[in-house]
């Protein structure tokens, strides 16, 4: 072999500069062994709904060492508007329901490293059902990436995708306290919450009680009893956490306060959770809350109806 001059083409060029036109995926890699080729048997079997010919599929593939080229393919399935050539018709088909479930458990069999960007692109389908399995399997994986789009997904303004990723995170860290959050009933809330509240093991935990505060429930009474008892659990995690964590906080309860549909009594539990946080943020929250109700109470006692009762005056 002569010696290395620095001025030889780069691959992927001809000795004149000129690129090739196209690559059709069957050219050799570097020490001569050509890429896989999709068996198409193997591909149809890791889409179809039965379980035992998936897995059978799936252990073929990885004895082979094609784990990730059979994913990648799987990651295609699961893309909104994938389509494919049937035989007997003249235009694609989309992949079906069915095949997009398989797809995601092939996908989770084949290539766990690389199985949450393809879960990402399932939840870009507009089928809810496809959505939630997503959401499921991302709870399967064991990466603080996974933790992290859980986390992401509980601010979804879809309370069906919500209720999942509650539910999936519940699974994770073990704590059963933590799906009972987005129960209707009050008194399941706020059952839940006591028990959460003491979780400092698990410091994260404080993000889905602050978003399950703006959950709707029931009945306003539901929804009074639930909000206090997820602001004492608030505010009894972060009494132990770091600056962050009360921000935070302290955000979540100035919301409540800001809300005009807040009750008196869960506005109340807002302002006293805010002076025992006690940053500075917080007491400039309570002030500023308790000033503009102030406010609204003299203007209240200063209207008094006049002696026909239809109009007011002003003192």
């Amino acid at each position: 072999m002569g010696r290395i001059t620095g001025d030889e083409p780069a691959l992927g060029q001809s000795g004149q500069g000129d690129w090739f036109a196209e690559v059709s995926g069957q050219e050799p890699m570097l020490g001569g062994q050509r890429r896989p080729r999709l068996d198409r048997e193997l591909f149809w079997d890791l889409l179809d709904m039965d379980g035992d010919r998936r897995l059978t599929a799936a252990e073929v593939i990885l004895e082979q060492g094609a784990g990730r080229f059979y994913g990648a393919a799987m990651i295609a399935v699961l893309a909104p508007g994938a389509r494919y050539f049937q035989p007997g018709r003249l235009w694609k088909m989309p992949y079906s329901y069915e095949h997009k479930l398989a797809a995601m458990d092939s996908l989770m069999r084949l290539d766990p490293a690389h199985a949450l960007a393809g879960l990402v692109v399932a939840l870009n389908n507009q089928d809810s059902g496809i959505q939630r399995i997503a959401i499921w399997f991302i709870g399967q994986l064991e990466t603080e990436e996974a933790q992290s789009a859980l986390l992401t997904i509980l601010d979804d303004p879809r309370p069906e995708l919500r209720y999942v990723a509650f539910y999936a995170l519940s699974e994770r860290w073990g704590l059963p306290a933590l799906k009972r959050l987005v129960s209707p009933k009050g008194y399941t809330v706020s059952e839940a919450a006591r028990v959460l509240g003491r979780c400092l093991e698990t410091p994260r935990v404080l993000d889905p009680l602050i978003v399950a505060l703006r959950e709707d429930r029931e009945s306003a009474g539901d929804k009074e009893l639930a909000q206090t008892a997820l602001i004492e659990a608030v505010v009894s995690l972060v009494q132990h956490l770091g600056d962050q964590d009360k921000t935070l906080a302290v955000e979540a309860l100035a919301a409540l306060l800001d809300n005009r549909r807040t009750s008196r009594i869960v506005a109340d539990a807002a302002v006293e959770g805010l002076r025992r946080i006690d940053t500075p943020d917080a007491r400039a929250a309570a002030i500023r809350y308790q000033s503009g109700h102030d406010t609204l109470d003299r203007l209240a006692v200063n209207e008094q109806p006049s002696g026909n009762g239809q109009h007011f005056q002003r003192t």
